[in-house]
């Protein structure tokens, strides 16, 4: 038993590594051909939205993700509520930032970074729809089939469709595009490879221990 999951965790960590050095090579490649179609200040907006929704993400999952993965004894009401919690607060989230936009605005002293975040935080409920599925996955150290995963979601989103709409004089809305449909793509594959109950339930004690671990 012990030598089967040193060899899960060795080639898991392979894969993450290979995984990781590829995406590095694709991403670079991909963002020069979109740095020749884009202006500085599409993609500066783009960067300055995905600052927000990077930070503000690490409160709407709650650490439900984490807290899947290191629990001993895991039940069906702990992937219900699970669920539940991430969907419910990547809603809130959402609303939150959807609201506050004008002042980040402001803050950034970008006129269109408003619209920009109310368009991205799509990606809340992008996410928590899938983060059980992914979290399951790593509980599994199915670490070969995350990193395929990321890798196809990037070259879905910013391969193809950040590229086609760039080329096709959409500007800022080329990275905007790119950013939600590897969102988009990402979400899909976990779901159908990952399935899981996912009828909302919220049960006080599953609540409770997956927020006691992941809330830290």
């Amino acid at each position: 038993m012990q030598k089967s999951i040193t060899h899960s965790t060795l080639s898991g960590l392979f894969w993450v590594i290979s995984g990781a050095g590829f995406q590095a090579i694709l991403r670079l490649v991909v963002f020069i051909i979109l740095a020749r179609l884009l202006t500085p200040a599409d993609f500066g907006v783009v960067n300055a939205a995905s600052i927000v929704i990077g930070f503000s993400e690490i409160f709407s999952l709650l650490g439900v993700g984490p807290a899947i993965v290191q629990r001993p004894n895991l039940e069906v009401s702990h992937l219900r509520t699970g669920f539940t919690t991430s969907m419910f607060f990547g809603l809130l989230m959402a609303g939150f930032l959807w609201l506050l936009s004008p002042s980040l605005a402001n803050f950034f002293q970008m006129e269109e970074l408003t619209l920009v975040i109310r368009v991205l935080v799509l990606v809340f409920p992008l996410h928590s729809i899938s983060v059980i599925a992914e979290s399951l996955l790593q509980r599994e150290l199915q670490f070969r089939r995350l990193t395929s995963i990321n890798l196809s979601s990037f070259i879905v989103g910013y391969g193809i469709v950040g590229v086609s709409l760039a080329l096709a004089g959409f500007g800022i809305w080329a990275l905007v595009g790119a950013t939600l449909s590897q969102a988009v793509t990402n979400s899909f594959i976990l779901l159908i490879i990952k399935p899981h109950p996912k009828l909302p339930q919220f049960d006080r004690t599953a609540f409770d221990e997956l927020i006691h671990f992941g809330g830290g």
